[in-house]
This record gives structure tokens, sequence and C-alpha cells, in this order.
């Protein structure tokens, strides 16, 4: 089986703050548009058949997905087209936001100083210097995703097991930036 997906989802459900005299923090409103293209292959197999009883099949599935962010919703308070909306909580000054113009679950955050050649700019102190306002520093979307499952019968029993796969993607580890903080890792 192949899949190839064009589709421009309109109205995403997004929680927005609104100003406390309201009686609410925030509210839920219809807003925002993603474009997705990508492809999903499927390859499903019967490996063997016997006569005692024994089969074995197997799937085997790959996806790749390419997104983009064409548009965010006007803040009520204000009446302007939001320039980002924060996905998570802020750790470390690190976010994950959507962005018009760039990838879902963009990943940004102070980044160390380079110079021309890539090397990392260390002040007097021998801390890396970081940039003075966050950066694109990655994102979370996975280049491909796949996996393997074989699945083997027998006499009316069955035996499962799958191989999950997801390539690429950025993660910001919560659990290690605090045992950074702390002095533990």
């Amino acid at each position: 089986d192949i899949t190839y997906y064009d589709m421009i989802t309109t109205n995403q459900i997004l929680a927005v703050q609104v100003s406390n005299a309201t009686g609410y923090n925030s509210m839920l409103i219809n807003a925002g548009e993603i474009e997705n293209k990508g492809i999903e292959v499927q390859f499903n197999s019967k490996i063997l058949q016997s006569k005692e009883g024994l089969n074995w099949n197997l799937t085997v599935n790959w996806a790749k997905n390419n997104n983009q962010v064409n548009e965010l919703y006007e803040d009520p308070q204000t009446g302007q087209k939001l320039e980002a909306y924060q996905i998570t909580s802020s750790w470390g000054g690190v976010t994950i936001e959507a962005r018009p113009g760039r990838p879902f679950g963009v990943i940004r955050g102070n980044a160390p100083l380079r110079d021309d050649n890539g090397n990392v700019i260390v002040g007097a102190n021998g801390v890396p210097l970081r940039t003075a306002a966050p950066i694109e520093i990655g994102n979370i979307t996975p280049d491909w995703t796949g996996g393997i499952r074989n699945t083997f019968f027998y006499k009316g029993a069955s035996l499962s097991f799958l191989v999950d796969v997801r390539m690429g993607g950025d993660v910001y580890s919560v659990s290690d930036w605090f045992g950074a903080y702390a002095g533990l890792t």
C-alpha cells in the first residue's frame, strides 16, 4: 500500500491567554493553518504457511511527513496575527513553538556563540558565551518513521513483536537540564 497526501488543515484547536479580568486565564479557539505533505508505504507478506500450522506474517511500514505552519490566529486582545504560538512551557529558556513559515514544533533557545569556523566562543570565566536572544536550535518532527512487525501463529496461538523507529527529530531533555542544574550529570 502506498499513500501520498498533501493537506491543509485549518482551525486547529488552540488555548490562548486572555485577560484575567474576564475571570479566566485562557480560552480555546479554532485558529491556525498547517500544511502537511508526505508519503506512507506499507508492505504485508506471508513469509511462511506450513501444513503443520506454523505461519509467519511480516508487515513493514515507512512514512515521511513535511509540514509547515502557514498562519496563526489573531490575538483576541490586540487583534494582530501572532508571530509564534508556544506549544510547551519554557524550561531553561527553551520553548517548542509553532511559527508561520516554519515547520511545526520548532525548538528555540539560547545557543552558544560560535566563531567563523564554528568553534564555540568561551568567555574569560571558562563558560561558553550564549546568544542574546533565543534562536531556532532544532525541531521535534522526525525525518521519517517506520516499523517492522512479525507475527507467528501456531495451532491457534500467536506471538507478535514490533520494532518501531523514529529517525531524526530533536529532543530537549528537561531531566538532563535539571541534572545539569543540580550538578548531577
